[in-house]
This record gives structure tokens, sequence and C-alpha cells, in this order.
């Protein structure tokens, strides 16, 4: 910047201009004396005009200040036109901000000309702002939250170390502390939520509130392969046209609280379920005990008649039919009650066949309706398993409805591979190392195998078989309960439920039961 001074009267009207400034300003001569000096540095010295033009700074301030005001100076007579150079100066508790550059004076001497604005108050407005962002992220360190903010203009989102804590990763690894929009959905969103968050961004870009913000959730992947779930708050910018320029927020792990929520609803559901089967059993129960007693009628009088028709009458043979046909009838119903009770009876020693044989009867209607070839390789001399029965004819009567389910799937007609296979047999403790024993491992066991040549279980499923209200059935067709309450009630027998399948071709289902008294360590 060059000012030329060519007379006392254009001098006048620069004195007029510089004193209706707020900020104070000088003019110094080649010797550095003050030859204008505006209101404003006058009332900041203390001192009348006269007091301060021809003064040296060395005359009006303390010599160590003065000598930081002569070096600026001299820096500022070798500037370039256009040249301005900035300082900061700190006297009685103050900051000041002062810019210098040269001014050509009349008779073609050079001085220096500048203002001197008095910026403590932005200061320290600036430092508290620092201090409160220090504090608000030691706070947000402290609490594991992700800071970021996103750049409309650039599309770029800037991350703190704990942002990338949450997604189990370092900053290092993914390629730097900021990344593109399209970086970050590909890196981090679930590919489910990747539009739901694509459509929080739009509306807070497209919003007219200034004081927008918003609160939602979505799941995340980790850098290890897990889902996770992120809370997000964000705020926006917007620029004075009324455009969103920026948005900033924080990322909380919410992960570990779905988890327990989940947990939370699973059981809820696990109860009501167990409530509704109570309802049924009970239901089941009574319908049970009022088929029972026209059972009884028709047997006795089926008997009556055989009696009075005497062995050699035509009507004796019919006879002994309907005496067999309410005698089967008897035993459905009688394993009908056994089934309905859900009391949580004592555990009592039992043999498998048996257990089988009730299941069955059951069944067994269902079986010829489907089509379905039945083949049981159960051996009545199986050492005795201690257990409450009606709980492990449920989750055989489980396997059984999902190997009809899985051979319907495959053949809706009637075919030689539509079969179910039921076998049992002792096995030693060497055979569980399919799976793992909590606590000591019994030397004996009895297999349960319930298998089917239907379409198998897929291998992206396997993982989740056992989950709570996890189904491959269409709606109706299952509540995705059925293996999960089967699993529990095995474990809670000491056992283990697991199974083996071939994508295609086949899926066996094992119930590993402990035999009674039969030891407690493997050997």
């Amino acid at each position: 910047m060059t000012i030329l001074i060519v007379d006392d009267n254009e001098q006048n009207r620069y004195d007029t201009f510089f004193n209706s400034l707020p900020d104070m300003a000088f003019l110094k001569d080649e010797d550095h004396r003050h030859i204008m000096a505006n209101q404003a540095l006058l009332d900041f010295f203390g001192k009348s005009r006269d007091e301060i033009i021809g003064k040296t700074d060395f005359e009006l301030m303390p010599q160590e200040a003065a000598q930081r005001c002569r070096d600026t100076d001299l820096q500022a007579l070798q500037l370039q036109p256009g040249g301005v150079i900035r300082s900061e100066e700190s006297a009685q508790g103050r900051v000041y901000e002062s810019w210098k550059f040269r001014v050509q004076l009349a008779g073609g001497h050079w001085g220096v000309g500048g203002f001197i604005r008095d910026i403590t108050d932005r200061k320290r407005a600036a430092d508290a702002l620092r201090a409160s962002e220090a504090q608000l992220s030691n706070a947000l360190q402290m609490a594991h939250a992700g800071q970021w903010e996103y750049d409309v203009g650039r599309d770029v989102f800037t991350f703190n170390d704990n942002f990338y804590r949450i997604f189990r990763t370092t900053a290092a690894e993914v390629g730097g502390y900021q990344l593109s929009s399209a970086d970050y959905a590909r890196k981090f969103c679930h590919p489910d939520d990747a539009a739901l968050v694509g459509q929080e961004v739009r509306a807070s870009n497209e919003t007219a509130d200034p004081n927008y913000s918003r609160e939602f959730e979505h799941r995340i992947l980790c850098a290890d392969g897990k889902v996770g779930y992120i809370a997000v708050r964000f705020f926006i910018v917007k620029d004075a046209q009324g455009r969103t320029v920026k948005s900033y927020g924080v990322n909380q792990d919410i992960t570990q609280q779905k988890r327990l929520q989940e947990e939370r609803e699973r059981l809820l559901a696990q109860l009501l379920q167990s409530q509704k089967l109570e309802s049924i059993g009970t239901l089941a129960s009574g319908i049970a005990h009022e088929i029972n007693n026209p059972i009884m009628s028709i047997m006795g009088y089926a008997a009556m008649i055989a009696e009075e028709a005497g062995p050699k009458s035509p009507v004796a043979p019919l006879a002994a039919k309907i005496g067999k046909a309410t005698e089967y009838v008897s035993a459905i119903v009688k394993n009908l009650l056994s089934f309905a009770r859900r009391d949580q009876q004592p555990r009592l020693p039992a043999h498998i066949c048996e257990i089988v044989e009730r299941t069955l009867a059951l069944v067994q209607f269902v079986l010829r309706f489907d089509q379905i070839v039945l083949e049981v390789r159960v051996p009545a001399n199986l050492p005795e398993i201690e257990c409450r029965s009606q709980q492990i004819q449920q989750v055989l009567m489980n396997l059984l409805t999902n190997g009809c389910d899985a051979l319907n799937g495959k053949y809706p007609a009637r075919d030689e591979n539509k079969k179910l296979i039921i076998t049992a047999r002792e096995i030693g403790s060497a055979d569980c190392e399919k799976w793992k024993a909590e606590g000591p491992i019994p030397r004996a066991w009895v297999r349960l195998t319930v298998e089917d040549r239907g379409a198998g279980i897929p291998e992206n499923v396997r993982g989740r078989i056992f989950d709570s209200f996890f189904t491959t059935k269409s709606p109706g067709k299952g509540t995705g309960l059925g293996l999960s309450i089967s699993h529990g009630i095995v474990k809670d027998h000491g056992g283990a439920l697991w199974f083996e399948s071939k994508a295609g071709q086949w899926t066996r289902f094992h119930v590993d039961l402990p035999v009674k008294d039969a030891g407690d360590s493997g050997s």
C-alpha cells in the first residue's frame, strides 16, 4: 500500500478521515517521528496531539516495546507497493493487532502508516472457544464417542481417533482421517442401511431450517467382520445464501445396548410362546379328556357286540376291528395327554424307544397323508436316560415336523427318496467331539438321530439355525422358535442338539443325551 501526501490541505482531509476510524491510526516520517495521530491513538496514550506529534515511539512507550515498533517500521519501509506487515503486541494486559505499510510523503520522502486494533476480547473469546472445544473433545474421548465433520462442497468427511475405534480399526489402516462420502458408505455402512444414511444426508442438505439437527441409528460394518450399531447426532451449518455447507456430529457405539435389547425381546417372546404352548397344552388336555369318554363307550359296545354275536358270527371280525381302532385312538389320546403336561415334573428314567413310539403315534397320520416313508431303527435294549419324557417328545416332534416340511418342499408328490429315518444308538464320550460339553463329560450317551432326504441346510444360514425367530420357512409356516426351544431343552438335560447336512441331499439332526448314572468324567 502506498499513500502520497502532497500538501497540507490533503493531509487535513486524511486527518478528518482517520479521526472517524474506531481503530488507532498513525503516520510517521522517515525519522520515525509521528506526523499524524487520530483521536483513538491520542486516547490510548492519554496525551494531546501536541504531546504526540514529532515524538518517536522511544519517547512515548517503554524501550522494549518501542524497539519492537521500530523493527516493524523498518520492515514496512522495505515493502513493495500493496505490501502490509501484520503483528500482535501486548500492553497493560491487552492484546493489539497492527497493520503497517509504506507511505509516500510530500517532497518524495517515505514514511510508515498503520492501524492498531484492540483484539483482546476477540482473543479471549477464541481462547475460550478453543478451551471449550478441548473440553468437549476430552469429554467425547472419555465417552468413546466418535467425532466427525462433513464438508458438503468438497464431499469430505473428517474423523477423530474414537470414530475409528468404534469400527475396530485405525485411521492408518483406512487411509487417513478424511474420506469421501462414497468411501465412508462402502467401508463402514451396512449395505441394508446405506439408503437410510443417504436419505439423512439429503434431508440435511435440502432443509431450510438453519437450526436443523437430527438423531438416528443405523447398522455398521466393523473391520473384524461383525455388525454393530451406532447412534448418530449431528447439526448443520449454512452460509449467507441459506445453503448447507457443513455438518458435524458425534457417533456413539450402542452395539451392546442393542444386543441387550434384542436379548430381552427374545426372552419375552420365548415367555409368550411358552405361555401360548401352555394354553395349547391345557386345551389339548381338555379335548383329550372329552374324547376319552366316548372312546371307552365305543370299546365297551364293541366288546358287547362281539360277545352277543359269538365267535362264529360274521359280525365278530367287524367288532374286533372296531375294538382295535378304538385302542389305537386311546393310545393317541394317552400320548396327547402326556405331551400336554407342561409342568416341570422331575426327571425320571426312560427308554428312548418308548419316547419314539409315543411321538410317532401322534404324527403317523400326517406322514401317511404326506406320502412320507418312515424308517425306524431304534433298539429296545438301549440304556435308560434320565429325562422329562414329554420335553424330549417335544424335541423329537419338532425335528420330525421340520423333516416333513423339508421333504414336502423337495418332493411335492410321492417319491422313493421322500423318506424320514429315525435311528438311535449308544455312543461313548469320544463320539461327542462334534460339540463342546459344559462341565464333565459322561462316559456313555444315547444318540437319537432324525434324518431327512430333503434339500439340506444352506451354508449361509447354518450358523443361525438355533437362533430364536430365525426361520427359512415361508410366512405362516413357522415361528423360528422350534429349534431354539429344542436346543434349550436338550442343553438343560446336559446334552447337545447338533446337525450335519449336505446341500441338496440330506440333513441329520442328532440329540445326544447322557445315560442314567453314566459317570461324571470321560475316559
